[in-house]
């Protein structure tokens, strides 16, 4: 049996958990590296080409952003069909969030390396314009699923705002 065969439903566990921990995450540069980490652990482990761990790795991440994606939009079209929001301003805000998306890959390696205070002002200052944003719209920040949960940090870290307000 091939050697990929018998460990793919280990490296599918691992990255599901690695995953679910590297989310919680404030750095980028801590996640990279974490990540990184992982991926070269796994490799070494299992006897496995490190190209091929990462391209899993990236693989499973893209995969489990598309479907957050889909679960985004039902929500989305349930409120439409609840009359919380309107068709316009559901497709305001799946466009807001692909442009957040995009924003964070652009910026992922400016982040790197800042200290939690300017990381924790960076995302002040992101939340403010969100904010402004979702008031400008007449959308209520609710709505704008992940960007109003606040979160702990792992390993002690505190507790960290995500762009809007704490519900």
């Amino acid at each position: 049996m091939n050697k990929l065969t018998i460990v793919a439903p280990a490296l599918v566990a691992v990255a599901l958990v690695g995953g679910v921990f590297l989310s919680t995450q404030v750095s980028a540069q801590e996640t990279t590296t974490q990540n990184s980490s992982i991926v070269t652990r796994i490799a070494q482990k299992f006897g496995l080409n490190q190209t091929d761990v990462q391209a899993f790795f990236d693989e499973e991440h893209e995969a489990r952003h598309a479907e957050m994606r889909v679960e985004n939009e039902k929500r989305l079209t349930q409120l439409v069909t609840d009359g919380k929001i309107t068709a316009d301003q559901k497709q305001l805000i799946l466009d807001k969030h692909a442009e957040i998306e995009q924003k964070r890959e652009s910026t992922r390696n400016s982040r790197q390396g800042k200290t939690p205070e300017e990381m924790k002002t960076l995302m002040e200052a992101e939340h403010t314009a969100l904010k402004s944003w979702a008031e400008e719209n007449d959308i209520d920040l609710q709505y704008l699923i992940g960007f109003g949960k606040k979160i702990r940090g792992g390993h002690g870290k505190k507790d960290v705002m995500f762009f809007t307000e704490k519900r």
